[in-house]
Parts: C-alpha cells; structure tokens; sequence
C-alpha cells in the first residue's frame, strides 16, 4: 500500500498511529494524521509556523487526555483515514507525480469532510484550492499541472462517482482515481489501478466485477485496444453471464477481429435477452443491436 509513499510520508503514517496509541483510541483517523503531519518539515513550509501551532493546540483540546507513553498494540487505519489517504494518490496522479509525500497527504486530509481535520485547516484559512496552488507553486516550472482535460472519459467517470455514491469508501476512491486518471488520460495507469481493484480479495470481489468490469470494456475499447476490451468483457460475463453492456461489447471486440460467427452468437444472447424484458434501456439495446450488426443478418 505505501510502496508510492516517501520516507517523510510513511513517517507521517507511523507518527500517526503513535498518536492515536496515546490518546487510547481504537483506531487512526484524519485528527491524528494531521497531528503527525503538521511536525513536517514540508507541510510547515507551506502552512506556516504560525497556523501549525494553532491547528496543533486546537487537536490536542480536541482529542482529550494525552498520555506521553503509547500503547503497544497494533492500531489500524478508520474509514476517514483511509479515505484521505486515497485522495492523497490522487492529489498526486493529478499532478503527475510517481510519489506521495507529505503535501499529498494534506491535500487528501483537505478532500475529506469527514472528521475534524479539513475543517480545522479550513479555521486556518488553508483550503483545497490554496493549498493546491501554494504545491504547484513550489514544482519547477517545466513541471507545472495543466487543466484536466475534460474529455468524454472524464465526463462518463464523474457522472460514476454520482451513481455510485451509496458505495462504500474504497470503491469510492478507486472510482475518483479512476476518472482522473481516464480524463487526463492516463490510460495505462487507470488500467493498471482498474486490474489491481478486480483482483482485490475479499468477499467483494465477484460485486466489484460485476459492477466495474464493463466499464472497463467501454474505455479500452473506446481507445481500440481489443484485446484488453475483450478480457473486461470476459471477466464481467465470467460472474453476469446476461449483462447487456459487456454482451454487446464483446459482439463488437470480435467482430472487429473478424470472428463474425462468434459476434453473432453474443449479439444474438444480448438481442434475446433484451427483447424479452420491456424497459427504454433494453429498447434502446435492440436498436443499438440492429444499427451495429446489420451486416450479421436480421435478429427479429
């Protein structure tokens, strides 16, 4: 997981378990993170002396009794930790950055609304956006971040995160990463992020295929990568055997390599299985079925 991280990152994430430790509390959440990461040497820079000890005294206040010794047993990340942590690589995807330090993981404290944290920095006039600019301020000038790129991908991914939005915080993360990284295109990076959220463990793993394989399929194919639409199509019907987008799209990946027979088989199982439900999106399936493959023969 921190394999990204700097060695100031990863002490940030150490320093931060030691606080949670001393103030007893069962897990480490975006208030002890932001403890351990105003002693940065970076994040001083960038929020000044002045704010880092006001945000430090109103943490300590905030946070209750305080035991100089810490406990020694195994204290794990909370939901609002992780989530800030998962915003913080996409704060540094965004910049195109292959590593995550310490400024990364303020901007993904910033990101999370959840607990204390962003708002006690927001207390010391430190938002999103001037944090942001203050960090690429600092890049050197052949380095500095262009706007995102606003293309169909990007649309069709954030519209996701709207979608998804009753989904747990993991999947969550991994949709914002993914439409940043697929709006920028970072194409390789997305698809590289989209295998390892497929191949998670876990008992969510067959969810996760159905609900974000197709659309996988989608982009890949978008960008004409074949063979790599066709492996999302595999998956998705590996675990939804009756899905109509991954139907259709693994009709369209082998007819364009030229296994017309094949294509038709899938295209027929979709044009079947949409006709016998009764819904605009089956409707609109079968006429997309009849644009798309009337060079395949009629399917009614």
């Amino acid at each position: 997981m921190f394999e990204r991280y700097t060695r100031a990152a990863r002490d940030v994430v150490f320093s931060a378990q030691q606080e949670a430790s001393r103030f007893r509390a069962q897990q480490i959440e975006v208030e002890h993170l932001l403890l351990a990461l105003v002693r940065d040497t970076t994040v001083k820079r960038i929020i000044g002396e002045s704010s880092v000890e006001d945000i430090r005294d109103d943490l300590l206040n905030l946070l209750g009794p305080y035991s100089n010794e810490p406990e020694l047993r195994d204290i794990r990340l909370g939901k609002s930790a992780k989530m800030a942590l998962a915003y913080a690589a996409a704060e540094a995807d965004r910049l195109d950055h292959e590593h995550i330090g310490s400024e990364h993981l303020l901007l993904g404290l910033l990101n999370v609304e959840r607990g204390d944290a962003a708002s006690l920095l927001n207390k010391s006039g430190l938002t999103l956006a001037a944090v942001r600019a203050e960090i690429e301020s600092l890049l050197p000038k052949d380095k500095k971040v262009k706007a995102p790129v606003r293309s169909w991908f990007s649309s069709c991914y954030l519209s996701l995160l709207g979608r998804f939005s009753s989904r747990g915080d993991e999947e969550m993360m991994f949709l914002h990463r993914w439409a940043n990284l697929v709006g920028r295109g970072k194409h390789e990076k997305a698809f590289k992020l989209l295998d390892s959220f497929l191949a998670g463990g876990g008992d969510n793993r067959i969810g996760r295929i159905r609900a974000y394989a197709s659309h996988g399929a989608v982009v890949v194919l978008t960008i004409g990568d074949l063979p790599s639409a066709r492996k999302y199509c595999e998956q998705s019907l590996s675990v939804n055997p009756d899905d109509m987008t991954s139907l259709l799209f693994m009709a369209t990946v082998l007819d364009r390599q030229g296994a017309r027979t094949e294509a038709k088989q899938y295209a027929l199982h979709c044009y079947q299985f949409a006709a016998a439900r009764n819904d605009s999106l089956s409707r609109n399936m079968l006429d997309a079925l009849d644009k798309r493959f009337s060079h395949l023969g009629p399917f009614r």
